[in-house]
């Protein structure tokens, strides 16, 4: 808190308003692997993250100013606040540092590591701030309103902004993974996908198990109600249907399930961890969602009180639409790995208003009764959110989530 108030009192801020004047730029997942794959070259990754950086720290940090001054002024609000300072003060650093001399190479490289690291924990101490606020102001709708729009953003942005720091570390680092030799940063152009997609769906029912029994049962001698799940394949989906008897929750209530300011577990302690801890911040059905809608999927709650509820997980099996602009800053690298072929089709939107994201849509032809046949130069069903059409290539492709 001392370090943020005394850089916000600094002519810093003026810098943050010149970056926060750009658009981050668009990427593609096929840009990644281009370049990844010839001969990637250090001096080119280095010349463009050196601007690219600041540009997508100082728009998040221009968001986050938005904030009510409440929230503002919690110390967790403030600690991230100073991470994202701090990380961009060091990178100005290299605004006008050659990349001819080595030595700035390896000390970028270095930088960016560090800037990593310091950023592990913002979505934890984030939460930690919101809870801080809300226990000391209470719930109002207009304001929770906002703090989930903002925070659907912020943790988009991050995500595009670890993606381009892994990438550069991975690629330039030196250390090659044994376990993955083939990796393009931390790109995988050809991973199990079985693997990846029972991973990833894992995840969210281990958390909707979780939601649907604990709470209400834990601690009984009878144990835990059964809990049944219904897996279908249909021509353009994959659903599954997790059925609870933990007694379900009020329909006026369902909306608040999702809310990152609600949350029916204790508090939690807020520990240094590379692991971002979902039970008691609130976090862990709307960022299920937030994932789910990644692969262009979306995630249903319905209950009965008195019985259980139904959490309905969708999952695109053939995509044949192509992704509508989120309106989030930066680039958020989206793909669904759902069979052993994949037909990639990948659209660069064009900026407009300065908030776009670069958005890769994949569609699948491998589950059984897929019929989609690998076709070149598709052309945008939607022109007026394209500027290009959409390039093919084969082959399929894995984006670790960091």
């Amino acid at each position: 808190m001392r370090l943020c108030g005394a850089l916000l009192k600094s002519p810093i801020p003026k810098q943050i308003e010149y970056y926060s004047r750009f658009s981050p730029s668009p990427l593609s997942i096929k840009q990644f692997l281009d370049f990844g794959r010839d001969n990637a070259c250090e001096k080119t990754s280095y010349m463009f993250l050196r601007k690219e950086l600041p540009v997508r720290l100082a728009n998040t940090m221009r968001e986050v100013n938005l904030l009510p001054d409440n929230l503002l002024n919690r110390p967790s609000v403030g600690l991230v606040q100073s991470w994202y300072m701090q990380s961009f003060l060091e990178l100005l650093e290299y605004e006008n540092k050659s990349p001819e001399d080595p030595h700035v190479l390896d000390d970028f490289l270095d930088v960016l590591i560090k800037v990593r690291n310091r950023h592990n924990d913002v979505v934890p101490t984030m939460a930690q701030g919101v809870i801080e606020y809300k226990e000391k102001y209470g719930f109002d709708p207009f304001v929770s309103s906002n703090i989930q729009y903002f925070l659907d953003r912020f943790y988009t942005n991050r995500i595009s902004f670890r993606m381009l720091i892994n990438q550069h570390t991975l690629l330039f680092g030196g250390d090659i993974n044994p376990a993955h030799p083939k990796h393009i940063g931390s790109i995988d152009p050809n991973c199990n996908v079985a693997e990846v997609v029972k991973g990833k769906e894992t995840k969210l029912i281990i958390l909707l198990i979780k939601k649907a029994t604990v709470e209400l049962h834990e601690g009984k001698r009878e144990g835990y109600p059964s809990i049944k799940t219904l897996v279908t394949l249909g021509k353009e989906d994959l659903s599954i249907k997790i059925s609870d008897q933990g007694g379900g929750v009020p329909l006026r209530k369902i909306d608040r399930l999702f809310n990152y300011m609600y949350s029916t577990a204790p508090r939690p302690s807020l520990e240094p961890t590379r692991a971002v801890p979902l039970a008691g911040f609130g976090y862990g059905l709307p960022i299920s969602r937030l994932y789910a809608r990644y692969f262009q999927g979306d995630l249903k709650l319905y209950s009965m009180e008195g019985v259980g509820s139904d959490a309905v997980i969708y999952l695109k099996h053939l995509c044949t639409v192509h992704l509508s602009h989120t309106g989030l800053p930066g680039c958020f690298s989206v793909i669904l790995n759902v069979s052993a072929e994949c037909l990639n089709l990948l659209q660069r939107p064009r900026q407009q208003s300065g908030c776009w994201s670069c958005l890769v849509l994949a569609v699948s032809r491998g589950f059984p009764s897929s019929e989609m046949e690998p076709s070149d130069g598709a052309v945008c069903p939607q022109p007026d959110f394209c500027n290009t059409s959409w390039e093919t290539f084969t082959g399929t492709v894995r984006v670790q989530l960091v």
